[in-house]
């Protein structure tokens, strides 16, 4: 069966989340010291876990296939992925799309899943994750808190315009209803407004991202872990 367009997004989204949730989850409390109790707003349900699975490939035996998993590792992990696989435009995507997933779940867990102490805590951290691509690990990036929350206002301010472009495009905005328009103008001025009140010294800025970001090179990152099983 064919799928459309949203059954493909989907699909996607559930994928993503399938294959990052879990393992975010854990490195989120990790990383700001803490039990999942404290950190999220509920109990975590049973969360599926799914791997990548990549079928055989020109540049490898048709004997098995190969997985690509997400665990948190020490810091000094390097992932063991074959050097002949690695140019591998098979390879390439899925290794891209693990980082697109690690990026989108922890995001999403960010905005909506933590407590209030662990907003706050998550706030204090003001971190991300970065993919290394010379280990292919994430490794935790401390951005300046002040500089994050710009980011953050920016992302939001560049959500509501693809919205109002996009009702656009389809000749869709005159036909949507008036307090939506409203609503859509009034949450675009409260954003611009915040972001035309920032201000913060970019010198102060990077000193500190310098100093916070070479403490925390030796935390656990979460690592792209290869294997390869052979058919039963």
């Amino acid at each position: 069966m064919q799928l459309n367009e949203e059954q493909k997004s989907n699909y996607e989204i559930n994928k993503m989340f399938n294959i990052a949730e879990k393992v975010a989850m854990e490195y989120i409390c990790y990383y700001l010291n803490d039990t999942p109790k404290k950190i999220f707003k509920e109990d975590s349900p049973n969360i599926i876990v799914e791997e990548l699975v990549l079928y055989p490939l020109e540049e490898y035996p048709d004997k098995g296939f190969l997985h690509f998993g997400l665990e948190i590792v020490p810091h000094d992990y390097i992932s063991k992925v074959p050097a002949e696989l690695l140019e591998n435009a098979y390879v390439q995507d899925s290794i891209s799309f693990l980082n697109h997933s690690v990026s989108e779940v922890l995001q999403a867990i960010m905005h909506s899943s933590l407590s209030e102490e662990g907003v706050q805590k998550a706030l204090d951290a003001s971190f991300h994750l970065e993919l290394d691509r010379e280990t292919l690990t994430f490794k935790p990036v401390y951005v300046y808190e002040t500089r994050r929350h710009l980011e953050v206002l920016n992302f939001c301010k560049e959500d509501l315009q693809k919205f109002y472009n996009d009702q656009h495009d389809k000749g869709a905005w005159e036909a949507l209803q008036e307090n939506i328009k409203l609503d859509w103008q009034d949450h675009y001025n409260t954003i611009q407004a915040m972001i035309d009140d920032i201000y913060y010294d970019e010198e102060e800025a990077d000193k500190k991202e310098a100093e916070v970001n070479a403490r925390i090179q030796t935390a656990d990152r979460i690592g792209i872990i290869f294997s390869f099983h052979e058919y039963d």
